[in-house]
């Protein structure tokens, strides 16, 4: 029986088979251990992830968990699962929050972004670098393209929804023509703000205006604060001057008064002249008192040794 079952090409083709086993188990451990880093160049950050996020990479069949501050890669796609929210910025200065359980296809190209919701919501937010540069950044679902020039737009594509539904917070959004659908915005998409976990990073249009109106507050406030601490500079600057003008004149004349006189700058002279001889005449006393001293002391020792 032994024989028989080891004859002919059967240990070869087990011995075949033992291999691809242990090769497709280590390289599983090497992959699952140290992963596959990606080859697309970088096109963004992750600035901020909640609970569970997962990344797959460019011609990769494997999800794996990101974290913040992880680099993103061209033609990544992002998914996000229940309660739980991204937010990503690309080089372009967009920003993008991700809702909970959706997924997004990235390409930058040519210094472009364009953004592929398979299912989900965005919010968008992106600022024109200057006015030379107009390019847009697109967003396509199916048949639906939108090209968002500068603003805010919050995005949203359902389940079996071949469109997108979008609506305008700030800024100007530009829909394709060659859509085989129209896009009409909307004021607002119904119960948007409750896919996003962290409502506070999520910008409205309340928001926004309070924010512009705070910070017009606070320069005008700033301005008057400046204004009036100038005003109490000068005035406390005035007083200041009122109330030691006197003072400061009548020292002046008196110094003026004895540079003018003579007889007092002689006077002040004598003094010090005095001053001067009765210090003298105090350290010759002092020497003298220690001289006296040394000598009783030398007396004293004499005859202490001739006893």
């Amino acid at each position: 029986m032994k024989a028989r079952f080891f004859s002919g090409d059967r240990p070869i083709l087990f011995l075949l088979i033992f291999n691809i086993v242990v090769f497709t188990v280590i390289f599983i451990y090497d992959y699952t251990r140290y992963g596959y880093q990606g080859s697309q160049e970088v096109i963004g950050t992750i600035l901020y992830k909640s609970n569970t996020v997962k990344r797959k990479y460019d011609s990769e069949v494997v999800w794996k968990e990101i974290k913040t501050g992880n680099s993103l890669q061209n033609r990544d796609t992002i998914l996000t699962s229940e309660n739980s929210q991204a937010k990503i910025r690309l080089l372009d200065g967009s920003e993008i929050t991700i809702a909970e359980n959706s997924m997004i296809f990235i390409d930058y190209l040519d210094n472009r972004a364009n953004l592929e919701i398979s299912e989900g919501g965005l919010q968008i937010t992106r600022k024109s670098n200057s006015k030379e540069n107009t390019s847009s950044l697109g967003i396509r679902s199916g048949d639906g393209v939108l090209k968002l020039v500068e603003g805010v737009v919050n995005v949203e594509k359902k389940k079996n929804q071949k469109t997108l539904e979008y609506a305008i917070v700030s800024g100007s959004v530009k829909v394709d023509p060659s859509n085989p659908f129209p896009m009409l915005p909307k004021k607002s998409l119904d119960e948007f703000e409750k896919l996003f976990p962290v409502a506070a990073d999520i910008q409205t249009t309340q928001s926004l205006q309070e924010s512009e109106t705070a910070n017009s507050s606070s320069s005008i406030e700033s301005n008057s604060t400046f204004e009036g601490n100038t005003q109490k500079q000068n005035y406390d600057y005035d007083k200041v001057r009122k109330v030691s003008g006197p003072t400061v004149n009548k020292k002046n004349e008196e110094f003026k008064n004895s540079e003018s006189n003579p007889e007092s700058r002689h006077h002040s002279r004598s003094l010090s002249e005095v001053k001067k001889q009765k210090r003298m005449s105090e350290e010759l006393l002092r020497q003298e008192k220690e001289k006296r001293r040394r000598e009783r002391e030398y007396r004293e020792q004499k005859e202490f040794l001739r006893m």
